[in-house]
């Protein structure tokens, strides 16, 4: 019945990115963001959901200590806003605040792979700083508005930035 078991490490995640995962034939199971990297692995997961939250990732060190464990195995890893913020700061990057924040409906942000625009609601007053990239990241998503970084990939590993917002639409640009 189901095909995969994603863990999502609960930061803040909404019902319908739970529904999502439902509906796509996945089984789910929210923890605490403060579950160990043990008891993680106890549970037998073929992906792991760091959810959206609230606020300033960076002061997170025991999970971002917890994340970078799981980079060093074989497990999918996907990053939904203050999860994918979380997820850069594991290998390397640096957060910083936004002079305004993403707030709303209607932000449009451009995926670079396929050259399409979707449209997404956002919430969010911190983003990754390109000044300080690292090489092992990938770039690929960013703003229309004001250019910050929207979505990464990690070069040579399973991990990258949940693409598509619940209602979101895209456009080929």
């Amino acid at each position: 019945m189901f095909s995969k078991h994603v863990i999502v490490l609960n930061f803040g995640v909404k019902n319908s990115i739970l529904k999502m995962l439902v509906d796509r034939k996945c089984k789910v199971t929210v923890v605490s963001a403060f579950i160990s990297y043990k008891d993680l692995m106890k549970l037998n997961p073929d992906g792991i959901i760091l959810s959206n939250g609230p606020g300033d990732p960076t002061p997170c060190h025991y999970i971002i200590n917890t994340v970078k464990k799981i980079l060093k195995i074989n497990i999918p890893i996907f990053g939904i806003c203050f999860g994918h913020q979380i997820l850069a700061i594991a290998n390397g990057a640096k957060i910083i605040k936004m002079n305004i924040g993403h707030h709303g409906s209607n932000h449009p942000i451009k995926d670079l792979k396929n050259n399409k625009v979707l449209i997404t609601t956002q919430n969010h007053n911190f983003t990754i700083d390109k000044n300080n990239f690292p090489k092992k990241l990938k770039i690929t998503h960013k703003s229309l508005f004001d250019n910050t970084i929207e979505g990464i990939h990690c070069i040579n590993k399973l991990c990258f930035w949940f693409p598509r917002t619940p209602g979101s639409k895209s456009r080929t640009t």
